[in-house]
């Protein structure tokens, strides 16, 4: 599915699509009180999965492992908090969060942690647009229940064509 493209898998729109499709039909029939995208690139994740799903509440929780967008930074020793999300909309509530990439798993582990131990979530279901298996340093089913398309090496989202391909958008 995904092309192979200075040595990175750079996905197109239609390929998220695609990506969006699956989880909604992996999704479809589960309950959920709200989207927590997981900011910056998850949020675009949430957006299209809650227009799939035809949801409406949407929360934001920012979590940053790095300090820019270049292949293969420096990640932090710990996933900084940024912001979280209203405790009212996580609390006893069954929540699908939602990011764009799952790469070591360290974000979605944080993020996990956080919306159960720290925000009371009822009940939590994770999902990736994309999983990257050459970086996962944990098991995926850990930190990932559903997933669009698995990759093994770094991803350029169409919202990134710009910056990581050069300027080339029809890649």
């Amino acid at each position: 599915m995904c092309k192979q493209n200075f040595a990175k898998h750079v996905l197109s729109w239609n390929e998220i699509d695609y990506c969006i499709l699956l989880l909604r039909d992996a999704l479809r029939d589960r309950q959920f009180d709200e989207i927590v995208g997981i900011s910056r690139a998850g949020l675009v994740a949430s957006v299209l999965l809650a227009h799939a799903l035809d949801m409406r509440s949407m929360s934001v929780l920012e979590l940053q492992i790095t300090n820019d967008d270049t292949i293969n930074a420096k990640k932090f020793d710990e996933v900084k908090v940024v912001r979280l999300p209203c405790p009212t909309r996580i609390q006893g509530r069954r929540i699908l969060l939602a990011d764009d990439i799952v790469g070591s798993g360290r974000t979605m582990a944080k993020a996990q942690e956080l919306l159960i131990n720290q925000l009371g979530a009822a009940h939590l279901t994770r999902c990736s647009l994309v999983v990257n298996e050459a970086n996962l340093s944990v098991p995926l089913d850990t930190v990932c229940d559903f997933v669009g398309v698995r990759v093994k090496g770094w991803t350029v989202f169409p919202w990134e064509y710009k910056k990581n391909t050069n300027g080339l958008a029809d890649a």
